[in-house]
């Protein structure tokens, strides 16, 4: 980790700088928090408003002064006071008494810094200084669903979740180096059809080692994406490895439209994947439906496992098209214990025919949201449906992002949101009622009871029947 040893009164030192630097972060999600609850989004007009907002007030303890005076005494100064300026303001004008119990969470915060960011940050980009000490105070406040992201970052995730995006086409894992924050791998998990990434051969398993021959191990996240993302039918060249012998493909960029929902029909039983919740997902989950109910399927599988969530109005939007009239279809609850309910327009279309919903430990949040209200549908005798898999999750709180002037943003959990039944799940998970454990191997024994359970139903009708 270090390269010599320091003494402890240095470290005491850094300790007490640092945690004046902290206190400030406490300030940025304190006033982040206020901002939520008063509505606002934390942005002001020009970096002149916030100027003459501070001579307005003074200065205080807490203030970008006081931190910036200690910090240049070590020799930290490279840290963007233009947006502390916009945190203070916010801080004395709304929010002293958010903050807590300062002096511990600045210490732990503190320590943290020291020993995983110090000695990696240049002092010379004040960026990188203000956002490794934001970072660092995120990681401890507790909120493990509370992200910082700079304006390129939130960019790219808005991107992302829109499901549209120019690109070549693939889906990866990649892995970060701690010491650096740079790539050290990007696996292709998936290739999505029809893209350029698909046409010009590159395959799932494939190891991404270069664009445009250069090495992604000299790109963080937000610089490999920029890379490979760009102008439509324009090209860009990857370098994979592929079971040791090394490839490079011309992919053409192009409108990728990601299909968050994946339908087919067997034997009768339509089978609707849903691999997550973006704003694209309402339309094709219809899309599915419309087919399913086309072609008059005897039952209908949803696959939620390994969805990790969305957005909230996505996932309600879906439940909504299968819900009947006056039902809740959410209800949520603020940080004052404010209940705001959701309920169904009544423009939706029941399901008539027996649905089972698979889930897993990596179904979580919105996920979860529309396997709690099929079953809850279920209990209330709206429909016929079966929860199978294993337990979910276990993620019913919401967040909400907040911008700064200068276009990076933090998103912190806000509420609670609850399903149907008003049974909040989180931390605790959805039961199945039939727990079935994923079997080793090629055969989907979760899918192949599914199927089994609306068939013996499909068969219990129609002896009923006679």
């Amino acid at each position: 980790m270090k390269n010599e040893k320091v003494s402890g009164a240095v470290w005491g030192a850094r300790a007490i700088v640092l945690t004046a630097a902290v206190i400030l972060i406490l300030v940025l999600v304190a006033a982040a928090i206020v901002v939520a609850i008063n509505g606002d989004t934390g942005e002001m007009s020009s970096r002149e408003d916030i100027t003459l907002k501070m001579e307005e007030l003074g200065d205080s303890d807490l203030g970008h002064r006081y931190v910036a005076n200690h910090l240049e005494e070590f020799g930290i100064g490279g840290y963007d006071a233009g947006k502390l300026r916009n945190v203070e303001y916010y801080f004395k004008s709304l929010g002293v008494a958010e903050l807590g119990d300062i002096p511990s969470m600045a210490y732990k915060t503190a320590e943290l810094f020291m020993e995983y960011y110090y000695d990696r940050v240049d002092h010379s980009d004040r960026e990188k200084v203000t956002t490794s000490i934001i970072h660092c105070f995120v990681e401890q406040t507790g909120d493990v669903y509370a992200v910082y992201r700079t304006a390129e970052e939130l960019e790219d995730f808005t991107t992302d979740m829109s499901g549209n995006f120019v690109g070549i086409g693939v889906q990866v894992i990649q892995t970060v180096d701690p010491a650096t924050g740079l790539l050290s791998s990007v696996y292709v998990e998936d290739v999505i059809a029809g893209s350029g990434a698909e046409e010009a051969g590159i395959k799932p398993g494939d190891f991404i080692l270069s664009v445009d021959g250069s090495p992604i191990t000299e790109n963080d996240n937000h610089s490999l994406v920029s890379k490979i993302r760009g102008e439509e039918n324009t090209t860009v060249a990857i370098g994979v490895d592929r079971g040791g012998e090394q490839l490079t493909f011309n992919c053409t960029r192009r409108l990728v439209v990601e299909k968050t929902v994946e339908y087919r029909v067997e034997g009768g039983i339509g089978i609707i994947t849903i691999t997550s919740f973006k704003e694209n997902t309402p339309e094709l989950f219809a899309e599915a439906l419309s087919y399913v109910y086309s072609v008059g399927v005897k039952g209908i599988v949803f696959d939620l496992r390994d969805n990790p969530g969305g957005y909230l109005d996505a996932v309600l939007n879906m439940v909504d098209a299968i819900a009947p009239a006056d039902v809740t279809l959410t209800s949520i609850v603020d940080n004052e214990g404010l209940v705001e309910e959701y309920g169904s327009t009544g423009e939706g279309r029941v399901i008539d025919v027996p649905v089972v919903v698979l889930c897993n430990g990596n179904t979580a949040s919105a996920g979860e949201l529309f396997t709690s209200s099929i079953r809850d549908f279920a209990k209330m005798g709206i429909m016929d449906a079966t929860i199978v898999g294993t337990k979910t999750y276990g993620k019913g709180v919401m967040q909400s992002t907040y911008s700064f002037f200068d276009g990076s943003s933090i998103t912190l959990t806000t509420a609670f949101y609850n399903p149907p039944s008003g049974e909040n799940y989180d931390g605790i998970g959805i039961t199945p009622n039939e727990v079935v454990t994923a079997a080793d191997g090629s055969v989907d024994n979760q899918l192949q009871r599914a199927i089994e359970i609306i068939e013996l139903k499909q068969s219990s009708n129609d002896q009923a029947s006679l």
